[in-house]
């Protein structure tokens, strides 16, 4: 069985992308709904690279108008070109991007809707 480390997980699948390529996701959250009374999550970005997942390091986040998921908003990622859409551990024919919440999920507001190109 699979070991998850992380308190929460999202993983976006994108098709008919060629790494290197920026993407801009629109993020349409339920402002208000995160709890207020526990420490703000840092959250962390990664994309797979053939069966390697690999940090979407603070270059690579073009920019983050949602203050790590706080509110609605647009978040640009310039996915890189070692992005591989061929893999074993998730399903192929996919670039996938994750990003993890390694404690106090319940910190960011929950997702409503998620744009690709926002």
């Amino acid at each position: 069985m699979p070991q998850f480390l992380d308190e929460g997980t999202l993983y976006l699948a994108f098709v008919d992308v060629q790494p290197p390529q920026n993407l801009s996701l629109l993020f349409q959250v339920a402002e208000g709904s995160a709890n207020p009374d526990i420490p703000l999550t840092s959250l962390s970005w990664s994309y797979l690279s053939g069966d390697e997942w690999k940090n979407l390091d603070e270059g690579k986040i073009i920019s983050d108008t949602t203050n790590g998921l706080i509110n609605s908003g647009i978040v640009q990622i310039s996915l890189p070109g070692d992005a591989s859409s061929t893999h074993t551990i998730m399903p192929s024919g996919y670039h996938w991007i994750a990003i993890e919440a390694p404690d106090n999920a319940q910190s960011v507001c929950d997702l409503v809707e998620i744009h690709p190109q926002g």
